[in-house]
């Protein structure tokens, strides 16, 4: 009995000696979890921790690691997300890979740890560590530290090094044969030292007090990115015979930057500064075929501040909460106090303005005078200091009556050739307050082509197609995509370079719409023998009618990446000419990737942020992108007044795309000279099923009727300041009508019911 007693005690001190202790249940709950249980005791046995060689131990609440010195066989361990303080790996000396980032970890306990060839630790709380003990480490990153000295002295594995985001005054990084990517922006430095950075080709120091960065043994530079600081003056690059891109953006105006080089074989492709920077080159090391641009990045340089915030319509009037809706293209202005801009809400109702001064007025603004907006329908937000803060604005929208208000857009995809496919986006958003339901109709010249596709089922009929849609929302856009094939020039009617191709789109219901007249849409595409796939285009045409002043002009810029690879960013820059249009009615409508746009002044940047547009050598059908746009025109123009436009296309950091110009001339259509418009004149009701009443303080002398093609359907003479035109005769949509007075004449869209 006492011997069978006696190797029960042995073998159960054994057994517990087996057990690796593990204080913190979070801690042991994960392993257990994780499966590293296998012989389900509900304890980790000695066994078990060593026979685990990758740990994920990440999100779990975890204070403390006690127990981790068991897992002697670890490679990697991944602790990141968690409520550790302290990380003692001295034990793990098989460790290669240390992933510990997201925590408050103010200290790191190792020996010696050869095998160490990853450590990120960002966002923790170290004051200091020693990389000593990592000798053949290769990427280490421990940004969003408080690091005040960093030694990376006999690190020569190392590849990447990501310091930024600490309080480092000064840094010495030398002898690094194997580093690509540098990163120590966000600091405090004064001083940097690289020397031996043979490829090295990502170097960024933004936001440091660097007043000379000396590059001059980085041999080989193909990129050189983010030398951006509060007042970098001399930047020394010689020898760098592979520099192509430099990043002097730093936040500040009209600096005199002096760039000391030479030797530069390549010459820099791409220098990326502020607006309006004075570059001074010793030995000329630039000429034309260096490209200057702002676009490296799509925020200013330097400190500044960010406005963001959210526009949700209440639909159903009782506070905006989660359940309301969520609407891209609805644009705020900005303002502060002396200039002026804009932008427009994403597709999640987010918008964003990056600031540098301190006091902005933020305003919603609608096409129409619809909507009331809460808080206040303009918003004052303070920046007390330019210190890379953020504010939140949000707008709650809510409609101040019964408004039905539709339109309607189609715009071509592609240019329209004989013998060749051409697509079509037909564009119909609600601008009203009320949601709709009706139909759609397009009309187009079925003798000249075919209907070939329709992304939504389409009901054909001759020269026509019509679709239903359902329970479109205030501020909602949607999209029908439309194919047809065009006839041969040895067809019948053939089609021939120079023709044009009518097209009539038509929304329903017209009847009670608050502004019927763009419930229709008119194209005329010219149709052309070749393309060119970056262009910009006024729907309306070349000319417009004296009528048609004051009046929205739709511009649809279309870009196509024709180059090798794949253009990560896409930026459309178009200047407004002020005398001819007035850039606070701009509406973008439709944009075919993700779009953020910016309004300052005269200038409107569409930038299309990381869409990856693919190169038309590899994947023609995704290499292209359009935005589609309205604007209205300026109410003083007259006959021969040009309005030209055009847009420059940055792919990257490749020189810009000029399109052609977009011209626009006011002419006197529909005939006759009579240029004096004479507002006196009333047509009504519009719309009307029968008789339409025309009143005039003048004596009214004939009155036309035209389709929207142009063609003339009716004439009738009279000699009264009252009369009527009858039109029960006439089919069901949109027609023109002149009036012609002893002094002047009115056109007007009229809809026949």
């Amino acid at each position: 009995m006492k011997k069978t007693l006696l190797f029960l005690l042995l073998y159960s001190g054994i057994a517990s000696a087996q057990i690796v202790t593990i204080p913190d249940a979070n801690f042991k709950n994960k392993l257990i979890a994780s499966g590293i249980d296998t012989n389900n005791d509900g304890n980790i046995q000695l066994t078990e921790a060593q026979a685990v060689t990758n740990l994920n131990v990440t999100n779990a609440n975890i204070a403390s690691l006690t127990g981790i010195a068991a897992f002697t066989n670890l490679q990697t361990l991944s602790c990141s997300a968690n409520n550790l303080t302290t990380l003692d790996i001295s034990s793990l000396a098989n460790l290669v890979n240390l992933i510990c980032f997201d925590n408050n970890i103010t200290a790191i306990t190792a020996v010696a740890s050869p095998n160490l060839k990853t450590l990120s630790c960002y966002n923790n709380a170290l004051t200091s560590i020693d990389l000593s003990l990592f000798v053949n480490l290769e990427f280490l990153s421990i940004k969003h530290n408080q690091l005040t000295v960093l030694n990376t002295t006999g690190l020569t594995a190392l590849r990447h090094l990501d310091a930024g985001f600490n309080n480092m005054t000064s840094i010495t990084v030398a002898d690094k044969p194997n580093l690509v990517t540098l990163y120590l922006g966000y600091n405090q430095l004064t001083s940097v030292t690289l020397t031996n950075l043979p490829h090295a080709y990502k170097i960024n120091v933004q936001d440091n007090q660097l007043t000379s960065l000396d590059l001059s043994s980085c041999a080989y530079e193909p990129y050189l990115n983010n030398v951006s600081n509060a007042s970098v003056y001399d930047i020394g690059c010689n020898n760098n015979l592979g520099l192509i891109y430099i990043n002097l953006k730093n936040g500040f105006p009209n600096p005199q930057v002096e760039l000391m080089s030479s030797n530069l074989a390549d010459l820099p492709q791409y220098i990326c500064t502020d607006e309006n920077d004075t570059i001074i080159a010793n030995n000329t090391w630039y000429n034309t075929d260096s490209q200057f641009s702002t676009y490296c990045n799509f925020t200013p340089g330097g400190n500044y501040n960010t406005i963001t915030g959210t526009l949700t319509y209440d639909a159903n009037n009782n506070g905006c909460d989660a359940n309301d809706g969520l609407f891209q293209n609805i644009k705020v202005s900005i303002n502060d106090g002396t200039t002026s801009g804009a932008t427009f809400s994403n597709s999640s109702g987010n918008y964003t303005f990056y600031v540098t001064q301190p006091n902005l007025t933020l305003t919603p603004q609608f096409d129409s005078p619809y909507f009331t907006v809460s808080p206040a329908a303009t918003a004052t937000v303070n920046f007390p200091v330019n210190n890379n803060s953020t504010q939140t604005q949000d707008f709650c929208i809510t409609a101040n009556g019964v408004h039905p208000d539709l339109e309607i857009v189609l715009s071509p995809d592609n240019d329209a050739r004989p013998g060749f496919d051409a697509y079509y986006n037909l564009v119909y958003r609600n601008k009203g307050t009320e949601i709709a339901s009706g139909t759609i109709n397009l009309a187009f010249d079925d003798t000249l082509m075919d209907f070939m596709y329709s992304n939504q089922a389409a009901t054909p009929a001759t020269g026509s197609l019509s679709w239903n849609y359902t329970n479109l929302l205030p501020f909602e856009t949607r999209i029908i995509k439309i194919g047809f094939t065009i006839n041969t020039p040895t067809a019948t009617p053939p089609v021939n370079s120079g023709d044009n191709l009518p097209f009539t789109a038509t929304i329903n219901p017209v009847t009670a719409d608050d502004t019927p007249a763009d419930n229709a849409f008119v194209l005329n595409q010219l149709v052309v023998n070749s393309f060119d796939p970056n262009d910009k285009t006024c729907l309306e045409g070349n000319r417009i009618a004296l009528t048609k002043v004051g009046d929205y002009l739709h511009y649809n810029i279309r870009f196509e990446n024709t180059g090798s690879a794949s253009a990560i960013n896409v930026v459309v820059k178009d200047m407004i000419d002020l005398d001819k249009l007035y850039i606070n009615s701009l509406q973008v409508l439709y944009n075919s990737h993700p779009v953020n746009t910016q309004i300052r002044g005269n200038k409107v940047e569409f930038i299309f942020e990381n869409i990856n547009l693919s190169s038309a050598n590899l994947y023609p059908e995704g290499a292209h992108g359009n935005i589609l746009f309205k604007i209205r025109s300026k109410n003083n123009l007259v006959i021969g007044d040009v309005i030209t436009n055009e847009a420059a296309i940055y792919f990257d950091y490749n020189h810009p795309i000029n399109t052609d110009e977009a011209r626009t001339v006011v002419e006197n259509l529909l005939g006759g000279q009579d240029f004096t418009i004479d507002k006196s004149i009333s047509i009504f009701p519009n719309p009307a099923s029968d008789i339409l009443n025309i009143k005039a303080d003048n004596t009214i002398k004939s009155i036309l009727l035209y389709d929207l093609q142009g063609r003339l359907l009716m004439t009738s003479l009279h000699n009264a300041t009252e009369t009527y035109l009858n039109i029960t005769d006439k089919s069901s949509g949109i027609y023109l009508i002149k009036v012609i007075s002893e002094s002047g004449s009115k056109i007007e869209k009229i809809v026949k019911q």
